[in-house]
């Protein structure tokens, strides 16, 4: 009865606990519980003793075995074993008192994580990067991107959000630094539970020209020895996406080329330790992944599917430490891109041969390799609980001078496209494509042109490949006679659009440009539209954002449509007033006969839409004969809007360029 007691004020001690609502409260609370718990225990020793010794006595009289004979027999007498009860009943009233002091030092902490944070928002608190530096920062020759970042700001000073935002502005517009120009242009903050431990830490992201025009910053604090330190951060830009969870876990997502996309992991834990999870590549072009590597001579004709690599590292990169532990690989159909099942294909097949000939790397199966991430993920914490957390919320803070304040509007999640979503892979892709677009073409002789335009098809075209061959692993086999249908359609109307681009420029120099810049919008377009359909298939929101819809609108492109953005007079000398004028034949005193387009320059060559042998978006190409010798004529706009008119004797040789301004 008075066991039952106990546990019962145990119980209640628990209640307690939960229906506290400040930490003065909690702690009257558990202390007035505290002391009860002794008192009940002071009772159950001397009355349980009491009661054990008669029952002993009883037994004694009432067997007819000696106590000799029952300690032969094994036997337990009554003492030992209300004994044991009461040391259960003990060991249990000391495992609640070590809980609640464990609840006090959490709820504590706690406490004084938040009060710090909140004077950090406010403009009264400051943080520091003595931890970052001492812990986390990796001296190098060659230092990655954050810590080339953050190398340049001081470890023995301590930062209000508003000096820390002027720090990182001095940067930016230094001479030394290999950033863009520009300042921090907003600052948000985010709570999170590293390792779901009941106490706060907070993410710190500002955008800012970091690596490039607004890309990200995030900054992961943490209250250690009071005083708030930045024990974590990263970059996200166009190239590289990096996110963490409110528990902590990381993960991130890129492409080192057009054949290799990147993912990896991590997590910061409760003490604010981050952890490395592992690096993973994946690789479709077979070549690209031989290329430095040792390895005997393969042959990939004879074999009927295609060969896709993974490669493994569990360890952060450094000098000393191979790049990576372990391979495997798959294998697709060539033609379909679909997933090929091969009988024995890490035991005894063709592929399996291939893949001998890399003698010195650890390849293991399929099944082998997922395992090894598994258990590495197991070994820094990242139970699924933590690797399943929500993405971040975050919150404005307005910065005014040394004092800030924190918008009461939450902003919309930072990551609209978590990291390993369809959308987010095609946000990439479509950064590398405005790069693209953004390259200085007016500064490009042909060749550079031409190989510039056959890059980023290739980078298409193996986005396309890889979507491929995930959606024919997640739709249903009617769906896929469909797709498959609708896939051939496609392929035979882009080889038929190709071949018309070349026929315009055929056997120039510049055909491969017209060619492949085809090829690029349509396999551009064809992505997408296979990003919705997986996208569904694998239950995801996707969305082609508007400014991608117009583009597929200005890919059938008119050249009328090219002349009304160049349309108007564009001074290049302003002392002679001599300008490139581009107007309406209709309009035009000096038009060619039977032209609709008229293009002249002060005291130079007057052209028209009749003399054009090529046009994209952003120029128009010309082609005129003078007597005995040929005249190419460029208009254009270079990559800061200005329109340009470059004139040569061919294709490969416009070299005299004006310049608007």
């Amino acid at each position: 009865m008075k066991r039952r007691s106990l546990l019962i004020l145990a119980l209640g001690l628990c209640t307690v606990m939960t229906g506290c609502s400040s930490a003065k409260a909690f702690k009257d609370a558990v202390q007035s519980a505290e002391s009860a718990v002794e008192k009940q225990k002071a009772v159950v020793t001397s009355e349980e003793v009491t009661v054990t010794a008669d029952n002993a006595d009883k037994e004694a009289t009432d067997s007819a075995e000696t106590p000799s004979d029952v300690a032969e027999a094994g036997d337990t007498s009554a003492a030992e074993k209300d004994g044991d009860t009461l040391a259960a009943a003990e060991e249990g009233a000391t495992e609640k008192t070590e809980n609640v002091a464990k609840a006090l030092d959490t709820s504590a902490s706690s406490e004084d994580a938040s009060k710090q944070f909140e004077e950090l928002i406010s403009g009264q608190g400051s943080l520091s990067f003595s931890y970052y530096r001492k812990n986390v920062f990796k001296e190098s020759d060659f230092l990655s991107y954050i810590d080339g970042i953050l190398v340049k700001v001081p470890a023995d000073r301590e930062f209000t959000l508003a000096e820390l935002k002027d720090e990182f502005n001095e940067i930016f517009n230094s001479e030394d630094g290999y950033y863009a120009e520009g300042e921090v242009s907003s600052v948000r903050y985010s709570y999170l539970d590293c390792g779901n431990d009941g106490i706060p830490e907070m993410s710190i992201q500002m955008t800012g020209p970091f690596i490039e025009p607004e890309s990200d910053l995030t900054l992961i604090v943490k209250e250690i020895e009071g005083q708030l330190q930045v024990v974590y951060a990263y970059v996200t830009w166009s190239r590289s996406w990096t996110e963490i969870n409110e528990y902590g876990f990381i993960s991130g997502d890129g492409s080192n080329g057009a054949s290799n996309h990147c993912w990896d992991t991590a997590c910061v834990n409760a003490d604010g330790q981050y952890l490395f999870g592992y690096y993973e590549e994946q690789e479709y072009d077979f070549d690209m992944f031989a290329h430095f590597k040792d390895h005997d001579d393969y042959d990939l004709s004879k074999l009927d599917g295609s060969i896709m690599t993974y490669s493994l590292r569990l360890n952060e990169y450094s000098e000393d430490s191979p790049a990576f532990q372990y391979y495997t690989y798959e294998v697709y159909d060539s033609e379909s891109y679909e997933p090929k099942e091969v009988t024995d294909l890490y035991t005894d097949s063709a592929y399996k041969k291939v893949m001998d000939c890399f003698k010195e790397y650890n390849i293991v199966s399929m099944d082998e390799y997922e395992k090894i991430k598994s258990d590495k993920l197991t070994s820094i914490g990242a139970t699924k609980e933590i690797m399943s957390g929500k993405n971040l919320t975050y919150k404005e803070i307005t910065l005014k001078g040394g004092n800030s304040s924190a918008s009461e509007k939450e902003t919309e999640p930072l990551v609209k496209a978590p990291a390993g979503s369809i959308q987010r892979e095609m946000a990439d892709m479509e950064a590398q494509y405005q790069d693209y677009v953004n390259l200085d073409w007016g500064a490009m002789n042909q060749h550079e042109m031409n190989t510039a335009t056959e890059e980023m098809f290739n980078k298409w075209d193996s986005e396309l490949n890889s979507l491929w061959s995930r959606i024919v692993e997640s739709v249903t086999p009617e769906e896929k006679e469909k797709l498959l249908a609708d896939q051939r359609k496609w392929i035979k109307y882009k080889e038929e659009k190709i071949k018309e681009a070349g026929m315009e420029a055929e056997g120039g120099s510049m055909q491969p440009q017209l060619e492949y810049g085809i090829a690029d919008a349509l396999t551009r377009q064809r992505c997408y539209e296979l990003a919705e359909i997986l996208a569904k298939a694998k239950g995801e929101e996707f969305t082609i954002p508007a400014e991608v819809e117009k583009s597929f609108e200005s890919d059938e492109l008119t050249l009328d449509k090219v002349f009304e953005k160049f349309e108007g007079q564009w001074i290049f000398d302003i002392d002679r007033g001599a300008v490139i004028g581009v107007e309406s034949s209709a309009t035009c005193d000096y038009a060619p006969e039977g032209s609709t387009w008229t293009v002249w320059v002060t005291g130079g060559d007057t052209l028209s839409d009749l003399d054009v042998i090529d046009y994209t978006e952003d120029s128009i190409t010309f082609h005129t004969k003078y007597g005995t010798f040929d005249a190419y004529h460029q208009l254009r706009f270079n990559a800061k809007g200005n329109v340009e008119m470059a004139y040569g004797t061919s294709l490969d040789s416009m070299d005299d360029v004006l310049t608007a301004h």
